[in-house]
């Protein structure tokens, strides 16, 4: 596929996805929330377009659970409009390819676009009862499980939260923590997803300490567990490093994740 089909499809995805926010934030009440410590207690403050300040009860968790949601997803949209308009600027500026699939996008007019985008929507009934079987989860150090993320779980550390996150709002069904027979031990990958068109199980992992000495080799030796038991990096498993001076990037973790899972 080339750079200019890629770029088109992640156009699509981005539109798409615009318009599905837009359309929650139309049921969504004005305005937007922060949290401030107050003692052994949180203080809600709502704030309204027009500048003004509310201070918001804690009892009324309804009001403060929409506007979180209007907030993360106004974010999401600002960032999802720069992709977008990215996207446009360099179709703008680079020559149009003639290949089939590049011309019906190219040629299509907003109804057959339209159309198409539901069809992504399509709810998936493997995918629903994947997501609700029971599964083995790691117990050891639970304590460790202190950061919450948008899905309700807790995880280990910043960058599972951001993972976690991420697979949250791109719609990818996934697992943290569950538990693998590979190679005669058990272990627990970080994350494990599954794949939209093959329905495959795959595995994310985020090696996140390789600055560390011990870490790394703990964690070389947990990669070659996985090669030798037939999971291939970028193939059914993405390894996602970083070190303390360099902590893994959002965008970065975004573009592997959705080329690894073949989105869009």
């Amino acid at each position: 596929m080339g750079i200019n089909m890629i770029v088109k499809s992640h156009l699509i995805r981005c539109e798409r996805r615009i318009e599905q926010i837009e359309r929650q934030l139309k049921d969504l009440p004005e305005g937007t929330v922060r949290v401030y410590p107050n003692g052994k207690y949180f203080k809600y403050m709502r704030f309204l377009p027009d500048g003004m300040r509310i201070n918001i009860p804690a009892r009324n968790s309804s009001l403060i659970s929409q506007l979180m949601l209007r907030t993360v997803f106004t974010a999401e949209l600002h960032d999802l409009k720069a992709e977008r308009d990215a996207c446009l600027r360099y179709i703008r500026t680079t020559d149009r390819s003639v290949n089939k699939l590049e011309k019906l996008f190219s040629d299509s007019n907003s109804e057959f676009l339209r159309i198409l985008n539901l069809a992504y929507k399509s709810k998936d009934m493997h995918v629903t009862d994947w997501l609700n079987q029971p599964y083995k989860h790691n117990e050891k150090y639970s304590e460790h499980l202190v950061i919450d993320t948008v899905a309700g779980h807790k995880v280990r550390s910043k960058t599972e939260r951001m993972i976690a996150n991420m697979l949250f709002t791109l719609k990818i069904p996934y697992r943290y923590e569950q538990s693998h027979i590979i190679g005669g031990k058990e272990i627990y990958p970080d994350f494990t997803v599954l794949a939209a068109e093959s329905y495959e199980e795959k595995i994310i992992e985020v090696a996140g300490m390789m600055d560390d000495a011990k870490y790394a080799d703990n964690f070389y030796s947990k990669m070659n567990l996985y090669t030798k038991n037939g999971w291939i990096p970028d193939e059914n498993i993405l390894i996602l490093y970083e070190i303390r001076e360099h902590p893994l990037e959002m965008s970065y973790a975004r573009s592997r994740i959705e080329q690894f899972l073949s989105i869009g």
